[in-house]
């Protein structure tokens, strides 16, 4: 469970939190046990690192990606083929399940325990409940996994049947977090990323000449390759089709007319109506000038003015995938394709923003059952709903001068441990009884940070714009600790994470469980708090008290 301006809510008879305060990771009674019993026979555990550690998945993905063994190591183990069976029946329980209470019951073989881990995991940033299962054995404590096998995530009410597959996390930079944000963002199935980089070995691979065995786009002795195959399998067996959208990047001009490619893992230019087809216009439609002359564009197989030769025909799982035939994975290209698999190549930079990627597959893809109408509606100091608006409030608290108010000012700061942000916006033009389906934070940035980025944490306190300061949230009365970082200030879990690294609008989604408890109990509604104690690179943003279009503005999709 987790409480929200005094409301429990639970998720699952047999969820234990760990932590306190708004957006919480949980893990089943069971798992912690067994994760317990493990570790105090085994010399490390990355789980128990990467779950303290992430309050989302895009920071869990983050964390097992850090624990990976590197190039060159040498440190990736083949799987033999029984722990690959093994892991086989992991898979088609995971894929099966279409309650989280069911990830509490995933079996793990004798061969697994201790090397894997299944458990749910509360996402504090989408306010969602996803299974995870991934490697935890570092027995020589040397922060790197002990295996390099991987790890599968699996959402149990999906609005879409996709995987989304990386398959080179750390070689091909940041498509580990591009692929879990359009994981979540499009509400795939599976997401399936490889556990080391491409390279950690030399060693041949016994399945493509020229490749090496740690590459798991053309090596099938790993886990990668029995687990796309078993995702298949399952909606085989269900007679429905599925789609494995597997994300690659190339270096930058790697197609010299492309910034995206394409593919089906075929060279063949794909039939009128394709969904690769269907996937390039939705892209163009959100970035008009990448289909400019001189512009590297969006393409796919047989376009002779935007030509590429990564189409992916010798990926061993697009070779499974067109034919359902693993034996096939390790031979010659495949001469047709069935649309169950989709290979990209993408330049870096703005082909790999999954804001972009995310709208498009909406586009590209239908979802399972026709989603609610919904409304959108978006609040901005005198801008938004209208020009009458009034309910947005914002200032910063600065340790320099701990007396002195900031409310009125037209910039706000948050820097390290020494400035932090608060904003809260009236959200009462939204009906009662509404349900919230998303929240996105647009804040106009002048000076940008770095990857660290700030975390938003739910105030607790009925602050002021007029009187907040460093030491007080309202005058005569004092923050719990200064900088309102006290555990009766605001929440300990944060519900979203900013991370500006430029300047201009710069937007970020938070748990669309926060507004919905402002909209059901106004009286809890202190907006929230940019803040993060570890980053001393500072951000800059526009308050309310700038020209109107710079002013923060929150967005809410609800129905």
């Amino acid at each position: 469970m987790i409480e929200i301006a005094g409301q429990v809510k639970w998720f699952g008879a047999s969820a234990l939190v760990v932590g306190i305060g708004y957006g919480l990771v949980f893990h089943s009674v069971a798992g912690i046990e067994q994760a317990n019993a493990q570790m105090s026979m085994q010399a490390g555990n990355v789980a128990a690192t990467c779950e303290q550690a992430a309050n989302s998945l895009d920071e869990l993905v983050e964390c097992i990606s850090e624990h990976m063994p590197a190039k060159n190591s040498g440190a990736y183990v083949p799987p033999s083929t029984s722990i690959q069976n093994d892991w086989r029946t992991v898979v088609q329980q995971l894929v099966a399940i279409d309650d989280i209470g069911d990830c509490d019951d995933i079996s793990i073989p004798t061969s697994l325990i201790g090397i894997y881990e299944v458990f749910p995991f509360y996402d504090a940033y989408d306010g969602r409940e996803y299974c995870v299962a991934m490697e935890v054995l570092d027995a020589d404590h040397n922060h790197v996994v002990d295996r390099g096998w991987g790890t599968l995530i699996v959402n149990p009410t999906p609005e879409r049947r996709l995987s989304i597959d990386i398959p080179h996390p750390i070689e091909d930079n940041d498509t580990n977090l591009e692929g879990i944000a359009i994981f979540k963002g499009v509400g795939a199935h599976t997401f399936v990323m490889a556990g080391a980089n491409r390279d950690a070995n030399t060693q041949a691979s016994t399945c493509q000449s020229g490749e090496v065995e740690s590459d798991v786009a053309h090596s099938i002795n790993n886990l990668f390759f029995p687990t796309v195959v078993e995702i298949d399998q399952h909606y085989f067996g269900a007679a429905l089709e599925h789609t494995a959208i597997q994300f690659h990047g190339m270096k930058a001009g790697g197609c010299p007319d492309v910034g995206i490619y394409i593919t089906h893992g075929s060279k063949d230019a794909p039939r009128t109506g394709d969904s690769i087809v269907a996937l390039k216009h939705a892209l163009l439609a959100q970035n008009p000038s990448w289909g400019e002359p001189g512009v590297q564009t969006v393409a796919n197989p047989g376009q002779p003015e935007a030509t590429c030769g990564k189409n992916g025909t010798d990926n061993v799982e697009g070779r499974y995938l067109n034919t359902r035939d693993e034996s096939r994975a390790c031979g010659s290209d495949v001469k047709v394709y069935n649309g169950r698999f989709i290979h990209i190549e993408q330049d870096p930079g703005e082909y790999r923003n999954p804001m972009i990627w995310i709208a498009a597959i909406e586009a590209a893809f239908a979802p399972i059952s026709a989603p609610p109408v919904t409304t959108t509606i978006a609040f901005q100091y005198q801008v938004a709903p209208s020009s009458a608006y009034v309910g947005a409030s914002d200032t910063w608290l600065d340790a320099d001068d701990p007396d002195d108010d900031r409310g009125g000012r037209q910039k706000c700061e948050a820097d390290g441990d020494e400035k932090s942000a608060a904003l809260r916006w009236d959200v009462s033009a939204i009906p009662a009884g509404s349900t919230i389906d998303g929240v996105t934070i647009t804040l106009d940035v002048s000076n940008a940070t770095d990857s660290r980025g700030y975390y938003a944490y739910p105030l607790s306190r009925d602050w002021t714009e007029a009187d907040a300061t460093w030491n007080e949230y309202a005058d005569g009365l004092a923050w719990q600790m200064p900088g309102a970082s006290g555990a009766q200030d605001r929440a300990t879990i944060p519900v979203g994470k900013w991370t500006p690294r430029a300047t201009g609008k710069q937007s970020f989604s938070i748990n669309p469980a926060l507004v919905q408890s402002w909209l059901d109990n106004p009286s809890t509604n202190r907006g929230i708090l940019i803040a993060n104690e570890d980053n001393s690179n500072g951000v800059d943003f526009y308050c309310r008290e700038a020209a109107p279009a710079l002013r923060p503005r929150l967005t809410v999709v609800y129905h």
